[in-house]
């Protein structure tokens, strides 16, 4: 399955690293909507979108003091950080298998 490209769909979605999880997460901020068709097609819209979002979220952390945004920091990659903390046994083997 991890060699299988046709697969990354799911593999994504069981490691629950798609776009939504990562939201739902609070990973990320947003999701940015490509173009219809995908940025690929629209190089330009896509990087219109982009710019957009990255002005929603850029100008309230200009306007934060230096000490809150490091707090803030600090704090979310505490909380991302334990996202994917995980027992040993969890998970798939790769690399390690028995001789």
């Amino acid at each position: 399955m991890w060699r299988d490209n046709s697969r990354k769909v799911e593999v994504a979605e069981q490691l629950q690293i798609t776009s939504r999880d990562l939201l739902a997460m609070g990973v990320v901020e947003e999701v940015v909507e490509e173009p219809k068709g995908g940025a690929h097609l629209d190089y330009d819209g896509a990087a219109k979108a982009l710019e957009k979002a990255l002005v929603r979220h850029l100008e309230p952390l200009l306007r934060t003091p230096t000490e809150e945004l490091l707090q803030h920091r600090y704090e979310r990659f505490r909380y991302i950080d334990s996202l994917i903390r995980a027992d040993a046994d969890f998970g798939p083997k790769v690399g390690n298998s028995p001789a």
